[in-house]
């Protein structure tokens, strides 16, 4: 799982997505990245959530991001419909599953 804290924005969306590429060439099914320390989200994020998600479907695997129940991410997750898109969970341990 990768952990981001603060904000994911163009600033750091880059070391972000070498995190998950790293995750995502490593063994296990799932990658997973947790943003329920992330104050910030702009639209490289959410390109990055998309990207990731799209690989994942292609290696027949999961993306799953991790969000808290209520705050900015999750509120931006909603309004731009990306949840419908991308498996959100609010508890880690549903990565398991």
């Amino acid at each position: 799982m990768v952990v981001v804290r603060g904000e994911l924005d163009i600033a750091g969306v880059d070391q972000v997505r070498r995190a998950l590429t790293d995750l995502e060439n490593g063994p296990g099914e799932v990658a997973a990245l947790d943003l329920r320390e992330v104050e910030h989200l702009d639209s490289s994020g959410l390109r990055l959530l998309l990207d990731a998600e799209e690989r994942a479907r292609r290696r027949g695997r999961r993306f799953v991001v991790v969000a808290g129940t209520d705050g900015a991410v999750r509120r931006l997750l909603a309004m731009t419909m990306l949840a419908d898109h991308v498996e959100v969970v609010t508890d880690p341990l549903a990565l398991r599953r």
